[in-house]
C-alpha cells in the first residue's frame, strides 16, 4: 500500500514537472485553487447553519442564495467594462479580490449587532460581497482562456480541481468538527464562527498575493483600452454570437434548475434530517473525496468523448440527484448519497468552463465570461425564490421532486445543443 501511494506521488511529481516546463502558469493556478478553496471553505459550508443561529428561517437561507445573483445581475457588466479600460488588468482584478475577501471581516462582526437586525445584515453582506467577487471570477475565467489554450486548458482546470478536492474536505471536516463539538453553547458558537471568517480573511490576502504571480506577458495586454462606445459595440455583437449563444442558451436552462436545488438542499439537510455543521462538514468532505477521485476520469472523458458528452452525462447525474437526496431520510443515508453528489457535480463545473472558453474567442472574452455569468445570476436570482414557493405551497420533499423533474426536462436543450454540434462537426469533416 505504501508503495502504491509512493508511486502515485512520483507519477504526480513528475507529471506537475512536465506540466509547468510547458506552461509555469500552471502550478501558480494550482496553489492559487487551493488556497481559494481554503478560504471559501472555511465559512461558506456553514453559511446557512450561520444564519440559522443568528435568527434566520426558511425564507432567509433562499434570500441568502437568491439576492447575491441579484446582485451579479447589475453589477457584472459595467464593472468588466471598467476592467476593460485598464491595461494592468490583473492589478485591478486582484483589488476587486481584495475587497470581496474584506467583507469577510466584517461578517465576524455581525454578532454584536441587536439580534433582530443580524439574519438581514448578513444576507445584506453576503449579497454586496458579490459586487467585487463577481467580476473579479468573471476577469479570472477570462484569464484561463488567455494563459491556458486546446487540451492544456482541461488538464489544467481538472489538475486544479484535483489538488483543491484534497483541501476542500481537510478544511471542511476541520471547520465542521471545531464548530460542531468544541464549543459548548450558542453564544460560543457564534464566537467560533467569528474566528473562522477572520481565518478566511487572511488565508483570502495569500491567494491575492498568488493570484499576482500569473506571468504578467500572458495575461497582461499591450493593447490600449477601447473607448466605452466600442465596448457597448462589442457586447451587441456578443448578443448576435450564433456559436456563443448556442451553447449559453441550453446551458442556462439546466443552469436554472441546478440553481433551484442549492438553497432546497441546505433547507433539507437542517430542518428535516436536523443536520449539524459537523454532518453539513461530513456531506462535503464525503463529496469532496469523490470529486478527488473522478476528477481525472471526467478529464479523460472529455478528452476522448468530447466536451459535450461530459457536459451531458454529467448533467443526467445532476437531474437524478434531487430524486437520490428524496430517498434519504436520515443524515447517514444522505452521506452516502454526496459520494455520487460530489462526482457530478465536478464533471458538470469542470465541462461547463471547459466548453465556455472554447465557446469563446480570444477577443472580448471576459466581456463573453461577463454575458455568461450575468445570465448564471439570473437563474441564481430566480431559482432559489421560486423554489421557495414549492416549499411553502406543497412542503420540501415535494420541491424536490419538482425540482428534480425540472431537471429531467432540461436535459432535452443539452441533448439537442449535444446532437447539432455532432452534426456541424460531420459537416466540417466531409467539407475538408
Amino acid at each position: 500500500m505504501i508503495s502504491l501511494v509512493k508511486e502515485r506521488y512520483q507519477a504526480l511529481r513528475l507529471s506537475i514537472r512536465h506540466l509547468n516546463r510547458i506552461n509555469p502558469n500552471v502550478m501558480i493556478f494550482v496553489v492559487y485553487g487551493m488556497l481559494y478553496d481554503m478560504m471559501l471553505n472555511l465559512y461558506n459550508p456553514f453559511t446557512a447553519r450561520y444564519l440559522e443561529r443568528l435568527g434566520g428561517d426558511s425564507l432567509s437561507i433562499s434570500l441568502l442564495n437568491a439576492l447575491p445573483g441579484l446582485v451579479g445581475i447589475f453589477v457584472l457588466l459595467p464593472g468588466l467594462f471598467v476592467i476593460q479600460r485598464f491595461n494592468a488588468k490583473k492589478r485591478i482584478t486582484a483589488i476587486f479580490f481584495f475587497l470581496s475577501r474584506l467583507v469577510l471581516l466584517f461578517a465576524a462582526f455581525i454578532p454584536f449587532l441587536p439580534r433582530e437586525v443580524r439574519p438581514l445584515t448578513f444576507i445584506i453582506l453576503m449579497s454586496g460581497m458579490n459586487i467585487p467577487n463577481s467580476v473579479s471570477q468573471s476577469a479570472l475565467q477570462g484569464f484561463l482562456g488567455d494563459v491556458f489554450d486546446g487540451r492544456m486548458r482541461s488538464t489544467a482546470i481538472s489538475m486544479r480541481t484535483k489538488f483543491g478536492n484534497v483541501i476542500i474536505p481537510l478544511t471542511t471536516l476541520t471547520t465542521g468538527l471545531i464548530i460542531g463539538y468544541i464549543p459548548q453553547t450558542d453564544a460560543q458558537r457564534i464566537i467560533t464562527y467569528q474566528i473562522f471568517f477572520v481565518l478566511a480573511f487572511i488565508v483570502g490576502m495569500f491567494e491575492v498575493v498568488t493570484f499576482l504571480r500569473f506571468s504578467e506577458n500572458t495575461i497582461e495586454s499591450s493593447i490600449r483600452p477601447e473607448p466605452l462606445r466600442k465596448q457597448i459595440a462589442g457586447l451587441l455583437h456578443i448578443m448576435r454570437d450564433k456559436k456563443f449563444l448556442a451553447y449559453l442558451l441550453p446551458v442556462f436552462i439546466f443552469y436554472y434548475t441546478w440553481h433551484s436545488g442549492w438553497a432546497l438542499g441546505n433547507i433539507y439537510f437542517i430542518m428535516n434530517l436536523h443536520a449539524n455543521e459537523f454532518w453539513i462538514a461530513i456531506f462535503l468532505v464525503l463529496a469532496g473525496v469523490s470529486s478527488f477521485f473522478t476528477a481525472g476520469y471526467w478529464n479523460r472523458l472529455i478528452q476522448y468523448k468530447g466536451n459535450d458528452f461530459a457536459l451531458v452525462a454529467a448533467a443526467i447525474g445532476l437531474a437524478c440527484n434531487m430524486f437520490a437526496y428524496l430517498a434519504c431520510k436520515n443524515v447517514y443515508a444522505m452521506a452516502v448519497c454526496h459520494i455520487f453528489s460530489g462526482s457530478v457535480t465536478t464533471g458538470f463545473s469542470i465541462a461547463v468552463l471547459n466548453g465556455l472558453l472554447g465557446a469563446t474567442p480570444d477577443k472580448n472574452r471576459i466581456l463573453y465570461i461577463g454575458v455568461f455569468n450575468t445570465f448564471i445570476n439570473i437563474s441564481l436570482a430566480v431559482a432559489p425564490m421560486v423554489t421557495q414557493s414549492f416549499i411553502t405551497n406543497h412542503g420540501t420533499e415535494a420541491a424536490l421532486a419538482i425540482v428534480g423533474c425540472m431537471r429531467l426536462l432540461a436535459l432535452v436543450p443539452l441533448f439537442i445543443y449535444m446532437k447539432h454540434r455532432k452534426k456541424h462537426e460531420a459537416e466540417s469533416t466531409s467539407t475538408s
